[in-house]
């Protein structure tokens, strides 16, 4: 039987916080919103998500508690596309950090530490394959 390993590698935390990404066909920085986050990536909630592999580079944005803007490179590791009125889910992209250095790996680390954990209800596991 095909065992399934659903663990994360790291924790996501729930988060509101405004990102601007820009990616290969943009003249400009276009505002996301950050839905959860985790050392290694995040979901960008949006109607318009980018494809699967994707570049692009991530500026998270100075809060009001003193932390500087944050530059990452990212890629596109999930888009999921917008959905009929009415039907259920969440239209976005799940982005991976790529090439992080230890002083980005740390100034990102500091700021999801002590953020609470992403709790959806009704999100279980997939149920195995038989």
């Amino acid at each position: 039987m095909l065992e399934l390993d659903y663990t994360r590698r790291c924790e996501r935390r729930d988060v509101d916080i405004l990102c601007d990404v820009v990616a290969r066909n943009w003249d400009e920085p276009i505002p996301y919103r950050i839905s959860d986050l985790s050392p290694r990536g995040m979901w960008l909630s949006s109607s318009f998500p980018l494809e699967v592999g994707e570049v692009a580079v991530v500026t998270l944005r100075a809060e009001g508690d003193g932390t500087e803007p944050l530059e990452l490179f990212a890629r596109v590791v999930r888009s999921i596309r917008a959905r009929r009125v009415g039907v259920p889910g969440r239209s976005g992209m799940g982005i991976e950090f790529v090439g992080m250095g230890n002083d980005e790996r740390a100034k990102l680390r500091r700021r999801v530490q002590g953020l609470a954990p992403v709790r959806r209800p009704g999100r279980g596991l997939p149920l195995p394959l038989s």
